[in-house]
């Protein structure tokens, strides 16, 4: 395993600044040959399946399955990756500040999450897929990853996306939250016209969720038995056909 990859492992729970931004196929293009020469290095491409717990409020429960297909370190392969986020700072401050926290667990612990969670709902679990591009550098004195996102599976919310992010850790002061945050500002304001943030994937999942209706709770509605045993069959065979060849957690 790679030293990128082992230190994103090793800090578990941290503060994660994002700001995310919609882009025309067209700007999309454009970014992929415009980061490295302003200082942003390719990282690696991905391929990303995310199964997504609908929950209520602002906290996420996802299982990533993240098939790296080209790394300038060489380190491809599946890793799945079960993750909790939520939202320490409360009101349209904190809305671009999430905690996180990821475990990286073998593609058989990510089956049976999903499947214990679809038994628990007596529903499937929704999903998305996105091919994701890393790429990262510094403004001004900060570790920023940009990543370029094709997102399919949303409906009329599928297309093409920017994400700015820096990573801080927990504990880290407020003014220094807020600074990382003006900062990603600045640097989305030079790359990208003026323009709304997005909301997040998870939104984008839960408003267009079309294998079953979402209740404004967020909860997924029962299923009938033989449909939620299609589910079942269905996403064992999603789950072999994403996670080939299998990367052995470390």
């Amino acid at each position: 395993m790679s030293k990128r990859k082992t230190e994103c492992a090793a800090t578990g729970a941290h503060f994660e600044v994002e700001k995310g931004y919609r882009l025309r196929k067209a700007e999309y293009k454009v970014l992929k040959q415009l980061l490295p020469t302003i200082g942003f290095a390719f990282q690696k491409e991905s391929h990303i399946t995310d199964f997504v717990m609908p929950s209520e409020g602002e906290t996420t429960r996802r299982m990533r399955i993240e098939n790296v297909k080209v790394a300038v370190d060489g380190n491809t392969g599946v890793t799945c990756i079960k993750g909790f986020k939520s939202h320490p700072i409360k009101g349209r401050k904190g809305r671009n500040v999430r905690f996180e926290d990821e475990k990286i667990v073998s593609p058989q612990r990510a089956l049976s999450f999903i499947l214990d969670m679809m038994n628990r709902l007596k529903a499937p679990i929704p999903y998305y897929n996105k091919t994701r591009w890393h790429y990262q550098g510094e403004f001004n004195g900060i570790v920023v990853t940009i990543t370029l996102d094709h997102a399919r599976g949303l409906d009329h919310y599928s297309g093409h996306y920017i994400e700015i992010e820096t990573l801080l850790a927990l504990g880290s002061e407020e003014e220094v939250v807020q600074q990382a945050l003006a900062t990603i500002e600045k640097l989305a304001a030079q790359l990208l016209a003026n323009r709304r943030a997005k909301i997040s994937y998870r939104k984008m999942l839960m408003k267009t969720w079309s294998k079953c209706r979402v209740t404004k709770k967020k909860k997924l509605q029962k299923v009938p038995r033989q449909k939620l045993n299609t589910a079942r069959v269905n996403y064992k065979k999603l789950l072999k056909r994403v996670a080939k060849p299998v990367r052995k957690p470390a």
